[in-house]
């Protein structure tokens, strides 16, 4: 095969062409965005098809590091949570709360901040995943195992949110000269919101802001090419090196016909099922489950420290 020629791949009588080479995951289902609104946490950070709706997805990290003074309060023992029982109810321990709802409130105002300032045309209809306080770790429950199960999903639901950060950091405008002075979304931060730099400082090497595909993997999209009705977003995976695998459809239609110029290169250089002859390598996507059965991923040795806004 060329060098210039990206390997094609043919799935399900549908030919797939890839920023990742050859490699084909698991292939989802197509959904609707009602259906995406309504999955726990983990099912709306697993693989998707791109949607207008729901742009942030993509960002969602395959294996979360809560690591750093922002992220250490998410490590957790699911085995063993810190709940207590108080006035006949169990719920869990109040400086985790605490952590967790300064570390919610941060988030969702880092992202509402970055997100009003991007010059990328967003999707009018884009849709914000639940938000862990939702899933109710404040409150108080009648049992340890409705409590357990209530916690659990609550830290569930901060990987959504964290894509949604990664998401807003990534559309915020970049027009910097050099590439290796301070962020602008830092500068920003910083000068008109009074965020504290110590803590700008750590979240900005967390896993939430470094695009580092080697060191922090996020599970990417799928795109039906014939239902895109925007690269905008795409150009922006694209440059971050997010993996996208394209769908163009059955064989024997004509890719040409889409001229979004940064796609030309992935455009499937035969759409001949005979002519498509490449080691196809399929996998399955590690479930983020995985992650959460590690225990050097999740324990709790001391209480979370709390850093945020000064």
């Amino acid at each position: 095969m060329p060098v210039n020629q990206k390997p094609v791949m043919l799935q399900h009588n549908k030919v797939y062409t890839s920023t990742e080479g050859a490699i084909l995951p698991s292939i989802p289902e197509q959904r609707s965005s009602e259906v995406i609104q309504n999955m726990s946490p983990l099912e709306v950070v697993d693989p998707h098809w791109y949607m207008d709706s729901f742009p942030h997805l993509p960002m969602a990290l395959l294996c979360p590091q809560f690591t750093g003074i922002c992220l250490q309060r998410l490590i957790i023992a699911t085995a063993n949570l810190p709940i207590i029982q108080h006035g006949g109810y169990w719920q869990l321990h109040p400086a985790l709360i605490e952590a967790w709802a300064r570390l919610e409130n941060a988030l969702y105002f880092v992202f509402k901040k970055l997100i009003a300032k991007t010059e990328v045309n967003l999707p009018l209809d884009m849709y914000l995943t639940r938000m862990p306080h939702t899933y109710r770790y404040r409150g108080k429950f009648i049992s340890p195992k409705q409590a357990r199960n209530r916690i659990l999903r609550s830290h569930e639901a901060f990987l959504p949110l964290m894509a949604m950060v990664s998401f807003a950091i990534a559309v915020y405008p970049d027009h910097r000269p050099d590439p290796y002075s301070q962020a602008p979304w830092i500068t920003y931060l910083r000068d008109q919101w009074n965020v504290h730099s110590v803590w700008l400082e750590a979240f900005a090497e967390s896993c939430i802001a470094r695009f580092d595909q080697a060191a922090y993997p996020r599970v990417g999209v799928f795109v039906d090419i014939a239902k895109l009705n925007s690269a905008n977003i795409l150009q922006i995976l694209y440059r971050l090196k997010i993996p996208i695998w394209f769908c163009w459809g059955l064989p024997g239609c004509d890719p040409s016909r889409y001229q979004w110029e940064f796609i030309k290169d992935f455009y499937p250089h035969t759409m001949s099922p005979s002519a498509i002859n490449v080691a196809q390598k399929e996998y399955l996507i590690p479930s983020i489950n995985a992650c959460r059965d590690d225990p050097d991923q999740f324990h709790i040795d001391s209480p979370p420290h709390i850093w945020l806004f000064r």
